[in-house]
């Protein structure tokens, strides 16, 4: 699963970022010009799935330190980011089968004069789905070859309630099967609402690992590297580790 694309606004330099991916990425630019802010982003991410919010945005300095100088207290701090995360799943019935793809998260956060200083505003998480008829009711395969049904499926989050979305509605109704059991889990509820803790994000809940096949990581097959140009052609003591230092001080060897 790779990281796609990632979107930030009033992060440190960046006004509004909106930066493309592949899986091998190489950032040069002269000094100033953002680059550790941009490893900043990541490694402010990674934390607040690994840590929770909280402790991530006190690891980076506070939110103040975070936000673009030229930023007015009102403004939210943004990011987006979208994985190409997928996975294919069969119904019950094992009449359809659902390919999920292109998972989209997205979280706001806002100054405030709370304890902890800040306020979530925003967190949704969106992640596209393809349904096919794979199957009818004798269990003969169909032809798979013609255009799937597609739709998102999207969990939001507003202060402690916890919602779920599935768009077009004739689509939802293939999350459950004739007898109107749920297909999934977490369809158990079509007009359930969960609730959780104001300062928690989705990407950490429990309840997300029944809505999108396998746990969402972000950097799970991902490594930042933040270079050093003088270490790296410093020669380095062989020590029988094979990664890469983050500063690139065994590069050499």
């Amino acid at each position: 699963m790779a990281i796609k694309k990632i979107k930030v606004s009033n992060f440190k330099t960046f006004k509004d970022l909106d930066l493309e991916l592949g899986s091998f990425n190489v950032v040069i630019g002269a000094n100033a010009s953002g680059k550790s802010n941009l490893t900043q982003i990541l490694r402010f991410l990674r934390d607040a799935e690994d840590n929770d919010l909280k402790n991530a945005v006190s690891m980076h300095g506070g939110l103040d330190y975070l936000c673009n100088l030229n930023a007015k207290a009102s403004d939210e701090l943004k990011f987006e980011i979208v994985l190409d995360k997928k996975a294919t799943r069969r119904g019950i019935e094992k009449d359809y089968r659902f390919d999920f793809y292109d998972l989209q998260y997205a979280f706001s956060l806002k100054r405030d004069k709370s304890k902890l200083g800040f306020a979530i505003t925003s967190d949704k998480l969106t992640q596209k789905i393809k349904l096919t008829k794979s199957h009818d009711r004798k269990g003969k395969l169909f032809d798979e070859t013609k255009a799937p049904e597609e739709g998102t499926l999207t969990v939001s989050k507003e202060r402690k309630e916890i919602s779920l979305d599935i768009k077009p509605d004739k689509l939802e109704e293939k999350f459950y099967s004739k007898a109107g059991r749920p297909v999934f889990p977490f369809t158990r509820h079509r007009e359930g609402k969960f609730t959780s803790s104001a300062n928690t994000l989705l990407i950490r809940e429990p309840y997300i690992s029944f809505i999108i096949p396998r746990r969402i990581s972000f950097f799970k097959n991902s490594a930042i590297y933040d270079l050093d140009p003088r270490k790296a052609k410093n020669p380095a003591k062989i020590t029988g580790k094979a990664e890469l230092e983050g500063d690139g001080n065994n590069l050499a060897i």
